[in-house]
């Protein structure tokens, strides 16, 4: 697979050196590589084959398109504190289900200034969710 819009970002450090890989159009970093001083010392005198710590996460969204927006849905009024974040994704994750949009998925912060409102007697909460299409 080639990447349509990738990117790298090379951080070295007196500790080591990271190396990630990242595909713009998903906003995704799929690859994270470290390398110790002395690994990066081999790999830049053209030593082949430089063992090094790698991390790879989500490919299922690579070469997709990211979008985000929000998702705004009613909650029980003793939720409206940013200590319960585990129960606000969890209720946000039933009502985005509950509407047939479960490919989105919510950042679970609800620490915002505009993360909680009401109106008619009800509380809201203001959620960003994402999704790779």
């Amino acid at each position: 697979m080639k990447l349509d819009d990738g990117r790298i970002t090379i951080l070295v450090s007196e500790k080591g050196t990271t190396i990630e890989i990242i595909d713009s159009k998903s906003s995704t970093t799929f690859c994270n590589v470290t390398l110790t001083p002395a690994q990066l010392s081999q790999a830049l005198s053209r030593l082949s084959h430089t063992k090094c710590d790698v991390e790879v996460h989500s490919l299922d969204r690579v070469g997709k398109k990211h979008e985000n927006d929000r998702f705004i849905f009613e909650i029980p009024k003793e939720l409206r504190s940013s200590s319960c974040s585990k129960e606000l994704t969890e209720l946000c994750i039933k009502s985005l289900n509950e509407l047939d949009m479960s490919e989105w998925k919510p950042d679970g912060y609800f620490a915002s200034q505009d993360t909680f409102t009401e109106k008619g007697g009800k509380t809201y909460a203001n959620a960003v969710i994402r999704r790779w299409i």
